[in-house]
């Protein structure tokens, strides 16, 4: 599990080809405002996403082969 909780003026955040990668947990995602770009490609055990609605500046996120995905929020 990752979790990245406290980085408000995190811009960037990739976890591309993350094969072992099941769950990604961002706690309060209002810590992540400043969150343009979200790479989650090749993450292949990836199974669901935290809940993006308090990361109003996301521009571009990336879910390219998560083929386990059954939950995106």
């Amino acid at each position: 599990m990752v979790n990245i909780v406290n980085s408000p003026f995190l811009l960037t955040f990739s976890l591309q080809n993350c094969s072992s990668l099941v769950n990604l947990d961002f706690g309060s995602v209002s810590n992540l405002c400043s969150l343009r770009v979200l790479r989650l490609s090749g993450c292949t055990k990836l199974e669901k996403t935290p809940n993006f609605m308090g990361a109003s500046n996301l521009e571009y996120l990336d879910m390219d082969g998560c083929t386990s995905l059954f939950k995106v929020h």
